[in-house]
C-alpha cells in the first residue's frame, strides 16, 4: 500500500477553453559550438559594425550632470539600440552557428533516474475488489 493520504479538491470555476498554437521554433546563436574561426569572424564583424555607428559630438561633450535635454536622451537611447540590435545582433547572426530543432522522441530528462522509481513506489499495487 502507498504511504500517501488521498486528497480531494473540487473547484467550481467558470472557465473557457483556450486553444494553444503549436510551439514556434526560433533559432538562436549557439556559442558553445562556435569554433575559433567563428569567434574571429564575430570579432571582425562587430568591429566593422561598431565603427559605422555615429553619435553627434554635441551629445558626447555635454558635461551637464543633470541634463534634461530630450534630444540628448533620445540620441543616446538610439545609440544604445543601434549598438545592440544592429551591431551585436548582426555580427552574431552572420558569424555564430545557430541552434537546430532536436527530436527528443518523447523522453523527459531525469525521468528514469529520479521519477520512475518514486512513481512505481507510489502506485497502489493491491488488487481491486468489486
Amino acid at each position: 500500500m502507498s504511504d500517501h493520504d488521498p486528497i480531494l479538491l473540487d473547484l467550481g470555476l467558470d472557465v473557457q477553453y483556450v486553444g494553444f498554437c503549436t510551439n514556434v521554433y526560433t533559432p538562436h546563436a549557439s556559442w558553445k559550438i562556435a569554433n575559433d574561426a567563428d569567434l574571429l569572424n564575430y570579432r571582425s564583424a562587430l568591429s566593422r559594425n561598431l565603427a559605422s555607428l555615429n553619435l553627434q559630438t554635441e551629445v558626447l561633450t555635454c558635461h551637464d550632470i543633470e541634463c534634461d535635454d530630450n534630444y540628448h536622451f533620445h540620441a543616446l537611447a538610439d545609440y544604445v539600440k543601434g549598438t545592440y540590435h544592429r551591431c551585436i545582433t548582426d555580427a552574431c547572426n552572420s558569424s555564430i552557428p545557430c541552434t537546430t530543432i532536436r527530436q527528443q522522441g518523447g523522453r523527459i530528462a531525469g525521468w528514469s533516474e529520479y521519477v520512475q522509481p518514486l512513481r512505481e513506489k507510489s502506485l497502489f499495487l493491491a488488487p481491486l475488489v468489486d
